[in-house]
């Protein structure tokens, strides 16, 4: 009867790794993280607003989702009328390639072509924030790369529950932590 039920826990356990890992492998999506410094000077041409802003925008390459979270110092008196990424190396204009429809804290739905594009070189885009006295643009930043602090991968797997955790650091941006715990019992 032991020998019976030993290749058994043996194949359930086995089966139960594959399962975790496959979840976690379906749900997990590459999103990766860029800052820009915005400026007025970064403009071209350069432009004496003054004004200066950060931004963070992540760029998901499952869903094709890019997110910017961007603070300024444009005062109120001088209205954002648009903002969005174009692609364009530091001192060359470019076209615009995600429009954030004049919302400096949102996330838009790009296309392939365009994420794949960004994540291949994202020096190659710039972020740009336009006002009504700056129409041409006011603030704008070259978008570089924010690489993960730590790196790690664990795996535990037994005959009545398995749990797999990956965190993965990658030369091409972040990839976000996902947890499978499949619910077997044996």
């Amino acid at each position: 009867m032991k020998t019976r039920i030993a290749p058994f826990v043996a194949a359930t356990a086995l089966a139960v790794a594959i399962v975790g890992v496959l979840q976690v492998n379906s749900a997990s999506a590459a999103v990766v993280t860029y800052s820009a410094t915005l400026l007025g000077t970064n403009e071209n041409p350069s432009n004496g607003s003054g004004y200066t802003g950060s931004a963070s925008i992540t760029v998901n390459t499952t869903t094709f989702q890019v997110c910017v979270q961007a603070t300024t110092t444009i005062p109120g008196s001088d209205p954002i009328i648009l903002d969005h990424i174009h692609s364009g190396a530091a001192g060359t204009n470019g076209p615009v390639v995600v429009y954030f429809m004049n919302d400096l804290t949102t996330c838009v739905t790009s296309n392939q072509a365009t994420v794949d594009a960004i994540v291949a070189n994202p020096s190659a885009f710039y972020f740009s924030v336009h006002t009504s006295m700056f129409t041409g643009g006011a603030i704008r930043g070259q978008l570089q790369l924010v690489t993960a602090s730590s790196s790690s991968s664990s795996s535990t797997s037994s005959s009545r529950s398995s749990s797999t955790t990956t965190s993965t650091r990658r030369t091409t941006g972040t990839v976000s932590s996902v947890a499978a715990v499949p619910a077997f019992t044996g």
